[in-house]
């Protein structure tokens, strides 16, 4: 449990500061426009330094995985109608902390 010190009146849960009242609840849709965008430290999911957890690799790894295998069960990966074609090394190189700015849009039928 995080320390008190958020809100206007400084005795608040810090997390309710960042993500709102409903800090608690599952909503993955806070994410999609783009108000978490500047909270920097506050959300760094393996923490860091002396303190990261040693399994960040491990689920990493689990991570890509699981995506390489559901790629390989797919019958046909395209580019969504309307997404324009990159050339190799002209493409948007930023990074976000633990994923790319823009993701990676595709279009896949099994």
């Amino acid at each position: 449990m995080l320390p008190t010190g958020g809100g206007p009146d400084g005795i608040s849960p810090i997390l309710r500061d960042i993500f709102g009242a409903d800090a608690d609840d599952f909503r993955p849709e806070r994410w999609e426009d783009g108000g978490l965008s500047n909270i920097d430290w506050a959300y760094f999911p393996f923490s860091g330094r002396s303190r990261q957890c040693l399994g960040e690799d491990f689920a990493l790894m689990e991570v890509l995985y699981t995506v390489v295998r559901l790629l390989q069960a797919s019958l046909a990966i395209s580019l969504p109608a309307g997404e324009k074609i990159e050339p190799v090394g002209m493409e948007r190189q930023r990074l976000m902390l633990v994923q790319s700015a823009d993701g990676c849009k595709v279009q896949i039928k099994r």
